[in-house]
């Protein structure tokens, strides 16, 4: 059985990997699927109980998911929260309000959800429970001891905590407790599974000095490359892309590194390059942005590729662990990308297929070289697509985790 958010053919590209994670393992496996989800998400449930007719769901259904209450809170609240006083912020202040550093707590399983789970768990005979996301990470208190369980670590929490702290640079005595007492948790619980799978080395390195080697194993996600468009091509239209809301404050701290030490450099060079910036961003920080010329905030559109066709894909993130699914985004419309190291975890690239720069002029050199040659920008992306079929196929990355739940079962 697997505990996870509810997996989309067709929705955002982390939920798509998901989607194609478990739509190879229920042809190989007896897959079980428990979910909560939300009223919103009733039409893409039904949908994929019509795609995976051989497995069985358990899906609970409340008013609104966690996440679900959250996103709504911060649409209609944050404004009133953060004010026109936003706009003034300096940085560190603006990240204690709007990083996961603002708000450090572990939160018990409603009663329902322990009612539901434990009905489901005692239910059915399960050989092995694989439980995905951090939100999920305390229902190994309900697995019975005799059943063998998998923690799928897409983002390790206290990692983003301490790049967090990093960032604000002035020290704070109770963030470092915080931050710390929530590591504790954390190892705590992940201590308790039989194997924990990272999405990339560095998140299996980070682990390795608090729990045993054997239990942690680096399983890469993949993308879905039936979905790329083989027949485009690139032609540079002056416009660079950066992709996703203000909502997850590693977008805001990659904007306001860009847009404060890089954007400038590169208008002095090429003025009429454009920044497009898609997604959700609340209007107090559009405010704090607006003195930048040639930067379009687009918030949500329905015609994607139109508005990310021939640009250059940046991903200056400074804050992240886990698989970086905007990659898969960049591949999908064959733009050539800059990004920090962090940008493109949970992958492996040669300089020949990504252009990668963890400083302020390495990241605009990068920016200019692709602007200037054409030629270069294609190459980049003919070699990205190449890297990629040919170390992150999908039936590679089931293969991985195929072995580990076969080796559980004959336990």
């Amino acid at each position: 059985m697997a505990v996870t958010f509810l997996p989309s053919k067709k929705g955002k590209s982390g939920n798509s990997t998901l989607f194609l994670t478990y739509d190879t393992f229920r042809k190989y496996f007896n897959l079980h699927l428990l979910c909560f989800i939300d009223k919103s998400e009733l039409s893409d449930y039904k949908e994929l109980r019509k795609l995976w007719p051989d497995v069985t769901f358990h899906v609970m259904i409340s008013g609104l998911s966690m996440h679900s209450k959250f996103k709504k809170f911060a649409y209609k609240s944050i404004n009133k929260i953060f004010g026109k006083s936003e706009t003034l912020l300096n940085y560190g202040d603006l990240l204690k309000k709007r990083g996961r550093i603002a708000n450090i707590k572990f939160e018990k399983i409603p009663p329902a959800n322990v009612t539901f789970f434990n009905s489901v768990i005692n239910s059915t005979k399960f050989d092995v429970v694989i439980v995905e996301f951090f939100q999920f990470i305390g229902y190994i208190d309900l697995i019975p001891k005799h059943i063998k369980k998998i923690f799928v670590h897409h983002e390790i929490r206290y990692k983003i905590l301490e790049q967090e702290l990093y960032l604000i640079k002035q020290r704070d005595e109770y963030l470092e407790y915080a931050v710390n007492w929530l590591k504790g948790i954390e190892l705590n619980y992940l201590n308790k599974y039989d194997y924990i799978l990272t999405m990339n080395e560095d998140d299996r390195n980070d682990l390795s000095g608090y729990t045993s080697e054997d239990k942690l194993i680096m399983t890469s996600a993949a993308p879905c490359l039936s979905l790329f468009d083989e027949t485009k091509s690139y032609t540079y239209k002056n416009k660079l892309t950066f992709l996703g809301g203000s909502l997850h404050f590693p977008n805001v701290d990659a904007i306001e590194w860009f847009l404060n030490d890089i954007w400038d450099d590169v208008l002095k060079k090429y003025p009429d390059t454009v920044l497009n910036i898609i997604g959700y961003w609340e209007k107090s920080l559009i405010k704090r942005y607006s003195r930048f010329r040639n930067v379009s905030f687009m918030g949500f559109v329905d015609d994607l590729k139109s508005i990310i066709s021939d640009s250059i894909f940046i991903l200056p993130i400074r804050i992240g662990s886990g698989f970086r699914t905007k990659l898969v985004e960049a591949l999908l419309y064959k733009l050539p990308v800059v990004s920090t190291e962090i940008g493109i975890q949970g992958f492996t690239f040669s300089d020949q297929s990504v252009l990668i720069a963890d400083n302020t002029e390495k990241f605009i050199e990068n920016i200019l070289k692709l602007i200037m040659d054409e030629q270069f920008a294609r190459n980049l992306i003919q070699n990205f697509e190449k890297e990629i079929q040919n170390n992150y196929n999908p039936l590679n990355v089931y293969l991985e985790r195929a072995k580990i739940l076969n080796e559980l079962s004959e336990d």
